[in-house]
């Protein structure tokens, strides 16, 4: 196990109680989500202050997002390998394109039908998507285990 690791506590944390490691897996990619949430709101309030459009702003900051939760996820939360990598890259892209249209659909319908506003609407679809995301990788891209680098 890397001495350095930020998520040394949780995999001690695991072990001492026998908590399944999809639970640990979910916990590494819930902060993995959590910088990458920062990322995608952070990214959709400069779009909107910038005047795009709230549906380009949407897809361009989970875009963002997405990229930079796939590097993570692929260093602290996910083992790959269960396909080739050309498999991988497209597996990733269908479950990521899934996940944009579910948040962008979600930020719309809050904005548009709820009105709410557009920042609001974004934190508040996040959560909603982390599932998907979360799931979509762990069953359809990568090996359900965690990487070497973490254990």
């Amino acid at each position: 196990m890397l001495k350095g690791s930020p998520f040394v506590f949780l995999l001690k944390l695991c072990d001492q109680y026998g908590l399944p490691p999809a639970l640990l897996q979910f916990f590494l990619y819930l902060f993995v989500g959590g910088l990458c949430s920062i990322c995608d709101v952070g990214g959709f309030w400069l779009l909107q202050a910038a005047d795009i459009p709230i549906i380009i702003a949407s897809a361009t900051s989970f875009t963002v997002a997405t990229t930079l939760n796939y590097f993570l996820s692929y260093f602290f939360v996910f083992e790959r390998g269960r396909f080739s990598m050309s498999h991988e890259i497209a597996r990733v892209f269908v479950v990521s394109l899934i996940g944009l249209a579910l948040n962008t659909l979600l930020v719309y319908l809050f904005v548009s039908d709820l009105a709410l506003n557009g920042v609001l609407a974004k934190i508040i679809a996040i959560p909603l998507v982390l599932f998907w995301n979360f799931l979509g990788r762990r069953i359809f891209v990568f090996r359900p285990t965690i990487p070497v680098l973490c254990k």
